[in-house]
């Protein structure tokens, strides 16, 4: 049942993705998280090179946010537990860069580098 609804969640975001990207054609790379079935999240680089989000709650898409940031790759978006998002893109030092959502953790973090030095 778990798998089942993992696919699930995985083909609406394939199907979203490529519903957005349509509908945005300036942004250059896209990618979306689900941490339920009522919940899905997009994350786009912007023209501006910053990280913009929007998502949708279950009954209405939100505006855009910058999460700000200057990437020079496109995000990636994952979420492993209700109420927790995480993105990884690539900065302009070559860095791997991470924020995460927490829901019950005080919302957005602030960006942290993943690149062992």
């Amino acid at each position: 049942m778990k798998i089942l609804l993992f696919l699930c969640i995985i083909a609406y975001s394939l199907q979203l993705k490529s519903k957005i990207t349509q509908q945005a054609p300036d942004f250059p790379a896209t990618a979306s998280a689900a941490w339920s079935h009522r919940r899905q999240d997009v994350f786009i680089r912007g023209t501006d090179n910053a990280l913009w989000h929007r998502w949708y709650d279950g009954n209405a898409w939100h505006n855009f946010e910058s999460l700000g940031g200057i990437l020079s790759s496109g995000p990636a978006g994952c979420s492993w537990s209700y109420g927790r998002l995480d993105v990884f893109v690539r900065g302009t030092d070559n860095a791997l860069w991470h924020k995460w959502y927490d829901l019950y953790g005080g919302g957005w973090s602030n960006w942290e580098s993943r690149t062992a030095g």
